[in-house]
């Protein structure tokens, strides 16, 4: 669909509602993947990382090697 396509004003505003969204949805080990426009990398990445704090969030490269996934991963805390 084509709000799929539309990141809004600032061009993640669809991922931010995402992740907001998984904040309060996920359990306390999970992994997620959201596929993402490369200029949008580093502001993406930030965000996952404030609203994940104790998980892993990292950019990969597609196969042309721009950037283009925000993998999120987080394992069960040993409680």
């Amino acid at each position: 669909p084509r709000l799929a396509l539309d990141g809004g004003e600032n061009g993640i505003e669809l991922i931010e509602r995402i992740l907001d969204q998984a904040v309060e949805r996920v359990s306390q080990r999970f992994g997620m993947l959201i596929e993402l426009d490369p200029d949008h990398a580093d502001a993406v990445r930030a965000l996952a990382a404030a609203r994940f704090p104790t998980a892993s969030v990292i950019i990969e490269a597609d196969l042309t090697g721009r950037d283009r996934f925000l993998a999120i991963e987080r394992e069960e805390s040993a409680v």
